[in-house]
């Protein structure tokens, strides 16, 4: 796999979707979903009801996942740099952390009625400025505090040490995005899941963004950001994570 991804970045890198990918992606109008590591958007999104814009991903396949389309074979690898050589793809990219591959292609968007993908805030904003999309409502989930987040982690399984401070820098990283443009993004407190997929369903499709809740998680998301900066991620407690 290593040396299919190595092979993979240049192509990725620069790559340019086909003039009628890129007409078909002015078309659409994507609720995208960001939030940190256990924040809970894989929950959210099944339980909105929101159709999901799944993708395509080379990272590995958790037993009885279903939220991506897993590149594992070598006939689907092949498959996989056909098309993006055709221009197939709307959108690629490859982790800053894990470096495994993400894309979405024109296939995985044919889905009925509003839908949800789940995308990185930078992501967005470049999305945002390139005018990739026809239209984006840009969500952030929150978490109500920092505790509750890392309890939510640590249900997910030990972590080692190097992973989990390439995930704190990496939700350090998103959270700073989002609360940068907090004008663009619409912020969703999961503090239980059936007001939160409540309210990321009612901004889907409403797009109503001025009420309590989108000011109270963002609010949330700022003390969680201010709490994570102030911990040592450089040794965090691996009896913990």
């Amino acid at each position: 796999m290593q040396a299919f991804l190595q092979q993979l970045r240049p192509v990725v890198e620069s790559y340019k979707p086909s003039e009628e990918t890129a007409e078909f992606a002015r078309c659409l109008a994507p609720t995208t979903i960001s939030g940190p590591s256990g924040s809970g958007k894989d929950t959210l999104m099944r339980s909105s009801g929101l159709a999901v814009i799944k993708g395509h991903t080379t990272k590995p396949q958790i037993e009885g996942a279903d939220d991506y389309t897993y590149v594992n074979s070598e006939e689907e690898r092949d498959q996989l740099l056909a098309d993006i050589d055709d221009g197939k793809y709307v959108q690629v990219a490859i982790h800053p952390t894990t470096g495994h591959f993400y894309g979405i292609s024109r296939e995985d968007c044919l889905v009925d009625g509003p839908a949800v993908l789940d995308i990185r805030p930078a992501q967005v904003m470049a999305y945002i400025s390139s005018g990739l999309f026809g239209a984006i409502r840009p969500t952030y989930v929150g978490v109500p505090d920092f505790e509750t987040w890392q309890h939510r982690l640590r249900q997910r399984g030990v972590m080692a040490q190097d992973e989990y401070a390439a995930r704190m820098q990496e939700a350090a990283d998103s959270i700073r995005c989002a609360l940068l443009h907090l004008n663009q993004f619409y912020f969703v407190l999961n503090d239980t899941v059936p007001q939160a997929s409540n309210q990321l369903r009612d901004y889907a499709t409403e797009g109503q963004r001025d009420d309590p809740r989108h000011h109270q998680a963002a609010l949330a998301t700022r003390s969680v950001l201010n709490e994570l900066v102030s911990r040592q991620l450089d040794q965090p407690d691996t009896d913990r994570h």
